[in-house]
């Protein structure tokens, strides 16, 4: 299960960079 788990993983710092580029547009 280990691809689940990274992908699980990218898809949480994918979700935490939106969240950051909402909050702090560049």
């Amino acid at each position: 299960m280990f691809l689940k788990d990274l992908w699980q993983y990218m898809l949480e710092r994918v979700a935490k960079g939106r969240d950051l580029s909402f909050q702090y547009p560049s």
